[in-house]
C-alpha cells in the first residue's frame, strides 16, 4: 500500500511536470522524496512481514474504502504546490524564492530520512522492544519524521511560488492569486 501510494506521487509529478526550469526542479524533488519515502516503507514491510498500522482497518470493507479515499485526498492535496504550478504556461527563471524553496525541501527531506532511519535502527535493536525511539532526533520531537514532511512539502511550496504567482497572457490578475491560495493548501492541511 504504501509502494503505490507513495509511489504515484513520482509517476504524477512526471505526468504534470511543466516546462519551465523550477517546474522541473520541482518535479525532481517530487519524485526524489516518492521514490525515497516508497522504497523504505515497502523494505521495511518486506522485512517486518506485515504492517500493524493497518490490519485493523484493511480488515473490513468501508475500512478499506475510508483508507482509500482518505489517500487519496491526503494525496490530492499536498501535491497541490507542485500540480497547480505545473499547469502555468510560464518558464520562470530560478530565483532566491526558489532557492529558499528548495533549501526548505533539503532540510525537511534530511530530516525526515534521518527520522525514519534512527527509528527502523532503534525497532532493530531487541533491547529497544516495546520502548518509545528518543535517539538523535527523536529526542528533539515526538513527530521528526512529519515535522521533516511538512518543511519538505512547504518547501516544494516556496519553490513553487514563482511559478504561481507568474503573469500569464490573456489570464485574468486574480487568478495568480488563486493559484497561490489553492497550493497554500497543501502547508496547511500539513500544519
Amino acid at each position: 500500500l504504501d509502494l503505490i501510494g507513495t509511489g504515484v506521487f513520482a509517476i504524477s509529478a512526471i505526468l504534470v511536470s511543466g516546462a519551465g526550469q523550477v517546474q522541473r526542479l520541482s518535479t525532481g524533488a517530487v519524485s526524489l522524496w516518492s521514490i525515497k519515502l516508497a522504497s523504505f516503507l515497502f523494505y521495511r514491510v518486506l522485512q517486518t512481514k506485515r504492517d500493524a498500522r493497518l490490519e485493523g482497518l484493511l480488515a473490513t470493507t468501508s475500512g478499506a474504502a475510508s483508507f482509500w479515499f482518505v489517500s487519496f485526498l491526503w494525496a490530492m492535496v499536498v501535491s497541490l504546490p507542485h500540480t497547480v504550478a505545473a499547469g502555468v504556461p510560464a518558464a520562470v527563471p530560478f530565483g532566491a524564492t526558489s532557492a529558499i524553496g528548495l533549501a526548505l525541501f533539503g532540510c525537511g527531506f534530511g530530516l525526515e530520512t534521518a527520522a525514519d532511519v534512527q527509528k527502523w535502527l532503534f525497532k532493530a535493536d531487541t533491547a529497544n522492544k516495546g520502548r518509545f525511539c528518543d535517539v538523535g532526533v527523536w529526542k528533539l520531537t515526538q513527530h521528526p519524521n512529519w515535522f521533516g514532511n511538512l518543511l519538505l512539502w512547504s518547501g516544494i511550496f516556496v519553490m513553487n511560488v514563482p511559478t504561481l504567482l507568474a503573469r500569464t497572457p490573456g489570464t485574468p490578475n486574480w487568478r495568480r492569486y488563486a493559484r497561490l491560495a489553492a497550493a497554500a493548501a497543501c502547508p496547511l492541511f500539513l500544519w
